[in-house]
């Protein structure tokens, strides 16, 4: 025995069947998406003083390759020149050296001059001094700037920590949240950096990051879980739902139908891609709508709910 084909007005009742299922679960889903918004809106001011803090302490601590200040600038070259003066002092000793010991002192302090004279930076100096030492040239200026860059170091060391972090957490808040949301270790990793901070004696930059640290005891809005709306939202046509063409040549039910589909269909894609309160309700707004729209007009042609068709002659209602 052949199944029974479904009426237009069969089809209607199981979409109307399956928006009042619906009610309640949808209603509550986006319940929660709206009490997570507000944990979304805290994690995006979260996000964005992290990433404004993390962006201010880096230019403030960024000063490693900079170039030599007025001040650092002139013991530089106060060095510099010291350093010309013990190389040509070396040279005069050599004529009376018969056994030739300075020529290998004088060439490494030459090249070491020429390559200072050429990179006028702390690097440069730093990477020196061993070499200055160890052949007893003992200038002052030259110790008292890397002595002085030694913080510079740390600074350095820490700017490197940062970037490391915020490569890895702050480059979107999409990223920041979900790396929250996943329990992934971003405070721990800002708190190793402020601790560093604090030890190095950066005390105000330690201040700045403590102050938008992330607050990971309050709780936050976990997402819901859609299957069980995807279940009650099922597509219209392969669910067999699809409305035929009417013969009828002022009919609207057939558009409606298909204008109630693609909501449908809409609606099913916001809850698939888990999109948040904004964009879930305003998926749910439409597809009332279009529900809205197509009821009405069954409610109005079709005298088996109360209304009167073009072609009613006064027929017995149809029961449900």
């Amino acid at each position: 025995m052949s199944e029974k084909k479904l009426t237009n007005l069969d089809k209607f009742y199981k979409i109307e069947d399956m928006m009042d299922k619906s009610e309640s679960e949808v209603n509550s889903y986006i319940k929660k998406l709206k009490d997570r918004n507000e944990y979304i809106n805290d994690y995006r001011r979260e996000y964005m003083s992290l990433n404004s803090t993390v962006g201010r302490i880096k230019r403030e601590l960024d000063i490693s390759k900079e170039a030599f200040t007025e001040d650092q600038h002139i013991l530089f070259k106060s060095g510099l020149v010291k350093l010309g003066k013990e190389i040509k002092r070396l040279e005069e000793e050599r004529q009376y050296d018969a056994d030739n010991n300075y020529s290998s002192a004088i060439k490494k302090l030459g090249n070491a001059y020429d390559d200072l004279a050429e990179n006028p930076n702390i690097d440069t100096v730093e990477s020196y001094l061993d070499v200055l030492i160890r052949h007893g040239v003992d200038i002052e200026e030259f110790k008292y700037l890397v002595s002085e860059s030694k913080g510079k170091s740390s600074a350095s060391h820490i700017v490197k920590m940062l970037s490391d972090v915020e490569s890895e957490y702050l480059t979107s808040f999409k990223e920041y949240r979900e790396s929250c949301e996943a329990g992934e270790e971003v405070l721990t990793s800002f708190e190793r950096i402020a601790d560093y901070l604090y030890d190095e004696g950066y005390v105000q930059a330690y201040q700045q990051l403590e102050e938008v640290l992330p607050d990971i005891e309050e709780k936050r809005g976990e997402r819901p879980d859609p299957q069980t709306l995807l279940d009650i939202f099922a597509p219209i046509k392969s669910s067999g739902l699809e409305y035929w063409q009417s013969n009828y040549r002022n009919s609207r039910g057939h558009d409606l139908n298909i204008n109630f589909a693609k909501a449908l269909a809409y609606m099913r894609r916001a809850l698939l891609e888990e999109r948040e309160y904004r964009g879930t309700k305003n998926a749910y707004d439409r597809l009332i709508a279009a529900f809205e729209e197509l009821s009405g007009y069954m409610y109005e042609r079709y005298h088996e709910l109360g209304g009167t068709p073009n072609n009613y002659h006064g027929h017995e209602d149809r029961k449900r």
